[in-house]
């Protein structure tokens, strides 16, 4: 009996804690994106300057892209906590 209560109990908080955590990722997230925005924008003016040239530009861009596509692809999965039966 008790063991269906925290069952009923942990079927109700799942959601709140979903949205919990979902906030807080939207919140790490955002700051990242502005971050690179503004850095992203700058270093491409700094590589048109030297080479006088956009394609330099685009090259960086495409080497950062690649580069975190790499570094998600190679982390490994998350480990996710098994239920005691």
């Amino acid at each position: 009996m008790a063991d269906a209560a925290l069952a009923k109990a942990r079927r109700k908080l799942t959601p709140l804690l979903f949205v919990l955590y979902l906030g807080s990722a939207i919140a790490l997230v955002n700051p990242v994106g502005n971050l690179g925005g503004f850095a992203g924008l700058y270093l491409v003016g700094m590589v048109k300057q030297v080479t006088h040239s956009f394609a330099g530009g685009m090259m960086l861009i495409t080497a950062s892209l690649v580069a975190g596509a790499t570094l998600a692809l190679t982390l490994p999965a998350p480990l996710r906590d098994t239920e005691a039966s």
